[in-house]
């Protein structure tokens, strides 16, 4: 099995002289060339289309992904620093490193949002400084176990969370039989006596 190579259009081309002349990494557009790798930008640049060295041009630090968070959260975008990338075409690690160093000052935690993995958290940025909003307890695996048991039966449907109630109302009075338990069989005699 052959892999299919996507040509370069004359109009990518066009944009990656552009980008070339342009300081800064070729990383920080990469965005700009759906489908392309970084290593097929510069190939392409520096051999198939003969550009010349980018040498001072190329960003040894990256100053322009601050511009281009503030310029983002501004806008009024708000998000996890892994959104924050994505929209802004910079790493996630330096995105997390720009947003710690102007934590209170630039940009502020508004609020928290839940990760894949269901447990950890990820703080949501918003642009302006103020108060971190506080960080949700993490929840303990014997919850989550439960939540997961749980969920697990109702999608197979061997579980009805309204079972004990239906089976406690019978046209609006309650049974004792139909419940177990020690505690709960005391309290209905209490209530017989």
């Amino acid at each position: 099995m052959t892999k299919e190579w996507k040509v370069w259009t004359p109009e990518e081309d066009a944009l990656l002289r552009e980008v070339w002349a342009q300081p800064g990494t070729l990383k920080a557009s990469i965005g700009k060339f759906p489908g392309r790798t970084i290593n097929a930008i510069r190939f392409r640049g520096s051999v198939d289309l003969a550009l010349p060295r980018r040498g001072s041009l190329r960003a040894t630090t990256y100053s322009w992904c601050e511009e281009v968070i503030d310029d983002a959260l501004r806008n009024g975008f708000a998000g996890t620093a892994d959104q924050i990338a994505e929209v802004t075409s910079a790493s996630p690690n330096r995105v997390r490193a720009i947003l710690r160093e102007g934590e209170e000052k630039k940009y502020h935690v508004s609020d928290w949002a839940k990760r894949s993995n269901g447990c950890d958290w990820s703080p949501i940025w918003v642009w302006g400084g103020g108060e971190r909003a506080p960080k949700p307890e993490r929840q303990t695996s014997a919850v989550l176990s439960k939540r997961f048991r749980t969920r697990k039966k109702l999608k197979e449907g061997q579980y009805n969370p309204f079972d004990v109630l239906a089976r406690q109302v019978v046209n609006g009075e309650k049974q004792a039989l139909a419940i177990r338990g020690r505690y709960q069989k005391r309290i209905y005699v209490q209530e017989a006596a």
